[in-house]
């Protein structure tokens, strides 16, 4: 799909604020049956623009919102964060789970590559890679580290338009 997409240039102009808030109504249901609120910080007032293919957003967005529920414990908040940082729009979606402590996560971008803190939990190892390739197909980047409280923080960056 990425591949395909990314080939057929069907980039506009995209709200961020508009995409996430779709997300987040989307995916909340799957969130409610493990007990987790998600909820979006930030000023979300101002529409924030960047040029994409909108469909890939949300298929990045929903793949780190997966993440962050499945691997989150019952009972947890996920939170999203949008900001501007010069010439980036920078999503952040941190999570109150396991974290990636003690995990080597440069082959985490990789396909078919999963962590070794994850064992326990059903996944094809794809998530992160497609992930990447979508910041990779409109000139982002996409990071993820553990939070200083516990948890993971994955950061998704693309430019502003």
């Amino acid at each position: 799909l990425v591949l395909y997409r990314s080939e057929q240039n069907n980039t506009d102009r995209i709200d961020l604020v508009s995409v996430i808030k779709n997300v987040v109504d989307n995916f909340q249901p799957s969130a409610d049956l493990r007990d987790i609120t998600i909820v979006i910080e930030g000023d979300l007032k101002a529409p924030v623009f960047i040029m994409a293919d909108r469909m890939l957003v949300e298929v990045a967005l929903r793949n780190i919102l997966d993440n962050a529920v499945k691997y989150s414990p019952p009972d947890k908040t996920v939170r999203i964060m949008l900001d501007q940082q010069k010439t980036m729009a920078r999503i952040c979606v941190i999570d109150q789970g396991r974290g990636i402590k003690g995990v080597n996560i440069k082959g985490q971008h990789k396909r078919f590559k999963r962590g070794s803190n994850v064992d326990d939990v059903v996944g094809s190892g794809l998530g992160l890679a497609i992930i990447n390739e979508i910041c990779a197909t409109f000139g982002g980047k996409f990071n993820l580290k553990n939070n200083r409280s516990g948890g993971a923080c994955a950061i998704i960056q693309l430019p502003l338009c």
